[in-house]
């Protein structure tokens, strides 16, 4: 009879821990981060929706750029997951991007297009275009590839318009691009990015690019369309309900546990998560939460408090390493860190660090869970260690990057905060020419 039939796994599992005398633990801390990890999607639908739809009608030729605004810890990146399935499943290549707070010109755009530049022949004259901000692409096309000799602005731009819309005009597929945190955006990648939206409407090409509401810039307000912007807002207490017991089951429910998320996330995705992580830590099973006494408080400082429990996990070792990655950007830079004394255990830390949720695998690049736990890691640092940090960071790009105009304005926000007044007026100085050779000369960078 269907009735007598097993309701779920864990049923299975503690019927067949009794049988065979062996015990199989339910709820271990592997298990329970994918319950975690892998919660229902709530509070979005609507959302997920419009841009399904825009989906579509790319696939079918005619593309889109659409935003996706809200304040951090809001989920985006998890509707920008979202997405990437739906497109994967329609036979569609999806290629992602980070933008960097204070990173190289054109760093949204790198590992997008080392993607789609293998799916191509590649003309000598687009691999001269990108050398400048990605270095490997010679190893990438398996050939060597020439400095593009140095041209008016108005031609550099162009020819940089013109090979990525070649790229993409030679793709066989549909093609989704996924930016996220656009408001850090240099004003040469707004430039790149105004193009390709354009080009877009014309080709099976879907961008998806999010950004924080409360960190618009100019450069982003002037591409910003109402029709296309979704603004994601907290959730509410019932869908609070729905995402809880998705993650935990009908302890889920409880008033008192709701009460608690309530109390101290607001409805912020990323905060509720980590309230159920760190109840379950202290109940010890997932299926425990609401049957031991709930702590009146939890999160009294906040990201901290969530950084603090992470941090726990490591081995003391490893803490050197995390503070640089944090100064040098939410994106790993591996081929940096691969400059310093601890290159040689630089794998070994990527693994100690997504064990403890501080670091993702995503795509082809590592990165800090949410950009919440590098900030956390940062307020660690003593200033003294910070400007070392940032020292090192500069040293290192140096060594990864030499001549590589295009991390300038990377190199000369370290140097200040290293404290170096000349390399960084150096910097500025290869910043601001390769700036004017991007066509981004203006009366403000003149009077810098």
């Amino acid at each position: 009879s269907p009735l007598d039939r097993y309701k779920d796994a864990a049923e299975v599992i503690r019927h067949l821990s009794r049988a065979l005398q062996i015990p199989l633990p339910v709820d271990t801390a592997t298990t329970r981060e994918s319950f975690l990890q892998a919660a229902q999607f709530i509070g979005r639908e609507q959302e997920l929706d419009k841009l399904n739809g825009a989906l579509s009608r790319a696939i079918d030729g005619t593309g889109a750029l659409w935003f996706v605004a809200g304040e951090s810890g809001i989920g985006k990146s998890r509707l920008l997951d979202e997405v990437r399935i739906q497109a994967l499943t329609q036979g569609a290549l999806v290629v992602r991007g980070q933008a960097a707070e204070n990173g190289a010109a054109y760093i949204v755009w790198r590992d997008p297009l080392k993607r789609l530049l293998l799916n191509v022949e590649v003309r000598d004259a687009e691999a001269s275009i990108f050398l400048d901000f990605i270095p490997d692409i010679a190893h990438l096309i398996g050939r060597p590839v020439a400095p593009m000799p140095i041209v008016e602005p108005e031609e550099a731009i162009n020819r940089l318009i013109v090979a990525v819309n070649g790229i993409l005009r030679r793709q066989m597929r549909p093609v989704v691009i996924l930016l996220e945190d656009v408001h850090w955006l240099t004003r040469e990648s707004f430039l790149l990015l105004e193009a390709v939206q354009v080009l877009a409407e014309r080709l099976p090409l879907l961008v998806v690019a999010s950004f924080r509401s409360d960190e618009v810039t100019p450069g982003l307000e002037a591409l910003l369309d109402p029709a296309r912007t979704l603004h994601l807002r907290r959730l509410s207490r019932d869908e609070m309900t729905q995402l809880t017991t998705s993650m935990i089951g009908e302890q889920g429910t409880q008033a008192t546990v709701i009460d608690l998320l309530e109390r101290e996330t607001e409805g912020n995705i990323f905060f509720i998560v980590e309230v159920v992580r760190a109840l379950a830590e202290e109940a010890g099973q997932l299926e425990h939460i609401g049957s031991v006494t709930l702590p009146v408080t939890l999160f009294v400082r906040g990201v901290q408090q969530v950084v603090e429990r992470r941090l726990a996990r490591l081995a003391p070792q490893h803490f050197p390493l995390l503070g640089l990655a944090a100064v040098m950007g939410r994106v790993i830079d591996r081929a940096a860190l691969l400059q310093t004394a601890f290159s040689a255990g630089l794998d070994e830390w990527l693994f100690a660090c997504e064990r403890s949720n501080i670091l993702e695998a995503r795509e082809e690049s590592w990165q800090f869970t949410h950009d919440k736990i590098r900030e956390g890691v940062l307020s660690t640092l003593e200033t003294d260690v910070r400007t070392l940090l940032h020292r090192r960071a500069a040293e290192a790009m140096e060594a990864a990057y030499p001549q590589m105009k295009a991390y300038a304005g990377a190199l000369a926000y370290h140097w200040h905060a290293a404290g170096d007044a000349d390399r960084e007026q150096s910097a500025r100085v290869t910043a601001g020419r390769y700036a004017y050779h991007c066509l981004l000369y203006t009366s403000d960078a003149a009077d810098e």
